[in-house]
């Protein structure tokens, strides 16, 4: 059985289980149900990325980039 396919959280794009380390390769066919795989490859074709590596880069870019902006700043 899938590692999460119990779990019935909805599905978050920038959470640390989607969006692998940079660099780092994760077969997520593996780790994911059927349906969050569908949910991924639309949010990937609504952001205009022609491959799933492709859309997680984008999406950890935009999410470091987030986090970054959120961070206060030091005295």
């Amino acid at each position: 059985m899938n590692k999460i396919a119990r779990n019935h959280e909805p599905l978050r794009l920038h959470d640390p289980k989607i969006v692998p380390p940079p660099g780092e390769r994760v077969d997520i066919c593996l780790e994911y149900t059927k349906a969050e795989l569908r949910a991924i490859k639309k949010a990937a074709q609504e952001e205009g990325c022609w491959s799933l590596d492709e859309f997680f880069r984008k999406v950890s870019a935009d999410y470091l980039r987030e986090r970054r902006a959120q961070k206060p700043k030091g005295p």
